[in-house]
């Protein structure tokens, strides 16, 4: 029997959900305009927007992506033979994903928080709140 969608306390992880909004955040990505498209790795930039807007996106992966890292985390290696071998194979993607762009993340974040924007610190304060450990 599945859980309920909705479940008080709980993350819900539903990897079609996770695909289909990283497969849209990735066209949103590749329909920037080039004034504002950044690169996808921890190239230096010298431009605020570009920084910015790469924070952003990195930090949606990783809140997309976080669910999985839990989901690895919560199941023992008992209750993970019984998952569907799909299902498994598709979570530890997303959670290597997820742990990518926090090292992504983290490796880019000195270049915002120099320059003191206070957007930044909306996004970078609820991302170390995610991932740190309860």
């Amino acid at each position: 029997m599945r859980p309920p969608l909705l479940v008080t306390g709980q993350v819900i992880f539903a990897p079609v959900v996770v695909g289909e909004l990283r497969k849209q955040v990735r066209e949103w990505y590749h329909h920037l305009p080039s004034a504002v498209r950044f690169p996808l790795d921890s190239t230096p930039l010298f431009d605020s927007r570009k920084s910015f807007l790469r924070i952003q996106y990195m930090a949606l992966h990783v809140v997309l992506g976080w669910p999985s890292v839990l989901r690895i985390l919560e199941n023992s290696e008992g209750e993970a033979s019984t998952q569907e071998n799909e299902t498994i194979v598709v979570t530890r993607e997303y959670a290597r994903h997820c742990i990518k762009s926090s090292a992504l993340l983290l490796s880019v974040a000195d270049e915002q928080l120099m320059a003191r924007k206070m957007g930044t610190h909306f996004t970078l304060y609820p991302y170390g709140h995610c991932v740190q450990p309860c």
